[in-house]
């Protein structure tokens, strides 16, 4: 009988700390805080109205990217994207056919308008807004290039007694 009694007891005991484990496992999963949201994903990124680019200092080789968010349908007009020597291409927008997109761009040797060296891609850029009232967006290509790009970017590709490659 005394071995019943201290089988009862330890079946007691197992259920109490059983039940505990579970009610502290309940009321840890209650009083956990939710989790915080960023109210702006683009608190760090280099902005101006609708129009975000990802970072305010690029390295040479580095995409630039940039979003486009809640553009109103009478926002219409272009992103004239302009480099230390001038224009080099256009982005159009129009927010009647769509409000929000991204596009990728690298400031390179070869495209849309060729550079001859480096020199003509480091410094400042400038994303200027035409159609809108958004003030431009500046960024900078460093005098840095990405890992495993250096020889790309040591070259003279407007040298006339290479052949051009691109």
């Amino acid at each position: 009988m005394k071995n019943s009694i201290k089988v009862i007891i330890a079946g007691i005991v197992a259920a109490a700390v059983i039940g505990l484990l579970i009610w502290a496992v309940i009321l840890g999963f209650m009083t956990e805080k939710p989790e915080v949201i960023d109210e702006n994903p683009f608190e760090d990124w280099n902005v101006s109205g609708p129009f975000a680019i990802n970072k305010f200092e690029y390295k040479l080789g580095e995409h630039v990217f940039l979003t486009v968010s809640d553009l109103k349908p009478y926002e219409v007009g272009k992103i004239q994207v302009i480099g230390p020597v001038g224009k080099w291409y256009d982005i159009p927008f129009n927010g009647t056919l769509k409000a929000n997109f991204n596009q990728y761009f690298k400031p390179d040797l070869f495209a849309p308008i060729r550079h001859c060296t480096s020199n003509d891609i480091v410094g400042e850029w400038t994303l200027n807004f035409v159609g809108v009232p958004y003030q431009p967006i500046k960024f900078k290509m460093l005098n840095e290039t990405l890992v495993g790009l250096e020889e790309h970017y040591s070259k003279n590709v407007c040298r006339t007694d290479v052949p051009l490659t691109g």
